[in-house]
């Protein structure tokens, strides 16, 4: 057996405390448009989570602090300043922002012969890595030490936000057995609500079907997968990560407030590309987020900063509800030959300061 752990590596808001070292204690949310993506525990208990609208969240908890999180680059930033603390122990496979597997197994080689001998030096190794990525880069972290990478994922939140926690081969089956199935890697909401369907809610349950009702109820791969992921099976391998193979980037634009403004944004996308000159544009936010900017040609047409937002957004905002916000394919009905671009921030805060 090999060892490897998997480490909640850092917290998101985590990442704000240490930019901003005055909201250590406080209870700090990061929020992405109108929506807490994440909170940290002092948060948490005044009953602030993860998805809640911000207006609830400061209402159960007047003291809040909240921190745009649109822009993801400390995060990545600290993930991968972590990542390379990590990586000196062993192949690093990330998983998300704030998550990596790290294979110990040659830090071990030749040091124990027996399992228990090696998850002993397997747990000296995560102390270390733990203390360094403190020491290195400012955060805490938690482990999970085991012998394949679906244990050590699910142990290493036992114990957070820094301390480890490991997990012998023997007691595997039956820590597993106890879990949620949606626990498991790879069982999303369909696959949940089948294995539901057929009276299986935890991974003892998904235990008792044979592999062959597995495989043709959920397919090879995940039938097959879900067969041993229910035992605490898993022989998937670390695979190093490599350089990301393309980067998002939102923002929330809130400079855009007045009409000024907007006239400035539309000016930058003629200024860039003339042919659109006289022509009906939308400036769009990331990821269905609306219109932030609407030229005189759109809004004749009866298309207004506030459309475009996607349907769980309009069901769900008041203000979106009050003016009868619509989506982007009825403002390119109502205004045949809409132009809608994405909204370039970086491009026009170069242009503000030349």
């Amino acid at each position: 057996m090999s060892d490897k752990k998997v480490y909640k590596a850092f917290r998101v808001e985590e990442v704000e405390e240490v930019r901003n070292p005055s909201l250590r204690g406080k209870p700090v949310a990061v929020t992405q448009k109108y929506l807490v993506v994440t909170a940290n525990y002092e948060a948490r208990a005044a009953g602030v989570t993860k998805l809640m609208g911000l207006g609830d969240a400061l209402k159960a908890c007047p003291h809040l602090a909240t921190v745009p999180g649109e822009d993801l680059t400390p995060y990545r930033a600290a993930s991968r300043d972590i990542r390379a603390v990590l990586s000196r122990w062993g192949p690093t496979e990330k998983l998300g922002l704030d998550e990596s597997w790290v294979d110990v197994t040659q830090a071990t080689h030749g040091l124990a012969r027996d399992w228990q001998a090696r998850l002993y030096l397997g747990c000296v190794i995560a102390g270390e890595m733990r203390a360094a990525v403190a020491r290195e880069t400012g955060y805490r972290c938690s482990a999970g030490v085991a012998f394949n990478k679906l244990l050590s994922k699910l142990v290493s939140g036992l114990h957070k936000p820094n301390d480890q926690t490991a997990c012998p081969p023997t007691e595997a089956q039956a820590f597993v057995a106890g879990l949620p199935v949606r626990a498991l890697r790879g069982v999303g909401y369909k696959a949940d609500s089948l294995l539901r369907g057929w009276g299986v809610v935890t991974a003892g349950d998904a235990a008792t079907l044979s592999q062959q009702a597995l495989v043709a109820g959920l397919g090879e791969r995940q039938g097959l997968w879900l067969f041993g992921g229910c035992r605490g099976v898993d022989p998937s391998p670390v695979v190093p990560s490599g350089p990301p193979k393309s980067i998002s980037v939102e923002d929330s634009f809130r400079r855009c407030s007045s009409w000024a403004q907007i006239g400035s944004v539309l000016q930058v996308e003629v200024l860039d590309q003339p042919h659109l000159a006289g022509k009906p544009i939308a400036v769009t936010q990331f990821n269905r987020g609306g219109f932030v900017a609407v030229s005189y040609e759109a809004r004749a047409a009866g298309v207004r900063c506030g459309d475009g937002v996607g349907a769980g957004g309009r069901a769900a905002l008041q203000h979106l509800k009050d003016m009868g916000a619509v989506s982007e394919e009825e403002a390119r009905r109502r205004c045949p030959g809409l132009v809608v671009l994405p909204m370039r921030p970086s491009r026009y805060m170069q242009l503000v300061h030349t």
